[in-house]
């Protein structure tokens, strides 16, 4: 821990604080201060680094609870949307008739928003596809990796009839999507034959910012994680029983997740094949992407 952030104890029960551990130990719970600060803002104590994830306040500012951004505007929108009952002569469109009717005083601002809405509705509609997706493969009782997801995502965006990207990326992701689709029609079993380096850039950028956004991330929602696969697993296990040391399989795996969370956050190590543009897309390269081959845990 570093020298700015120290530790302190507050008894939840008197309200008491000891700055060194008391005797009696009930009730305590352990907190941070620093007197730590800011050049050019005298008498103000702040922390340098997060106390929590030891992050440098640099690049990234705490902020407070106020709304900002679009991001809550578009769920607004899109719950005001969902309530709306379907009107009856029009089931058969996508949207069943609902409409939202948005204003602006702003040509820029209504340019901006129409950008950002567009985009967290694709986000969405991304994140709802990479969990059909993930539970198909779970389902399939195939030896599958995150390198077999992007057939699967088709296959997903397919039978909803959603489609994805744009350009070329578009042409060829819809292309595949119906190829699936047409295969399952004609009887034939599905097994994935693209792997994620065959994926448009904008497939990556989704796998990248479901797992190294640094906030959000379907770790953050508990919505799905990555494991090594059996035979990886039992590589490993028995690589470690070779140097005398014996872990269950959910240690491993408990070990394993934190040490991905890290490496995920900090160097947005995933995908070793995907490009630095698509991993800038996503994050700013504070300390450069990846592991070096030195690197030690």
């Amino acid at each position: 821990m570093k020298d700015d952030i120290k530790p302190f104890y507050l008894d939840v029960k008197n309200g008491f604080i000891y700055f060194d551990i008391p005797e009696n130990q009930k009730n305590l719970r352990k907190l941070y201060y620093s007197d730590y600060q800011v050049k050019g803002r005298p008498d103000l104590l702040t922390f340098k680094k997060c106390p929590h994830c030891l992050h440098s306040f640099s690049y990234r500012q705490l902020t407070s609870f106020s709304t900002r951004g679009n991001q809550s505007f578009y769920n607004l929108i899109k719950a005001q949307f969902q309530n709306q009952p379907p009107v009856f002569n029009k089931l058969k469109y996508p949207n069943q008739g609902r409409k939202v009717l948005l204003f602006s005083d702003s040509r820029q601002r209504a340019a901006t928003l129409a950008r950002d809405m567009s985009d967290f509705s694709d986000h969405m509609a991304e994140r709802q596809l990479f969990a059909i997706a993930a539970d198909k493969m779970a389902k399939s009782r195939l030896d599958l990796s995150l390198n077999d997801m992007y057939d699967y995502f088709c296959l997903a965006a397919g039978e909803k009839n959603i489609q994805l990207f744009s350009g070329i990326s578009r042409e060829n992701f819809v292309k595949n999507c119906v190829a699936i689709i047409n295969n399952i029609k004609r009887g034939r079993k599905f097994r994935p034959k693209n792997s994620i380096s065959d994926a448009p850039d904008e497939m990556k950028e989704i796998i990248l910012r479901f797992f190294c956004a640094g906030q959000n991330t379907l770790y953050d929602n508990a919505i799905s994680w990555l494991e090594p696969t059996e035979d990886e697993l039992e590589n490993a296990l028995d690589k470690l029983k070779e140097n005398g040391v014996k872990v269950s399989a959910d240690e491993f795996l408990e070990i394993f997740n934190a040490w991905l969370i890290d490496i995920f956050d900090n160097y947005t190590a995933l995908g070793n094949n995907f490009s630095k543009n698509v991993r800038e897309s996503v994050r700013r390269p504070f300390g450069g992407f990846g592991l070096e081959d030195n690197w030690k845990f």
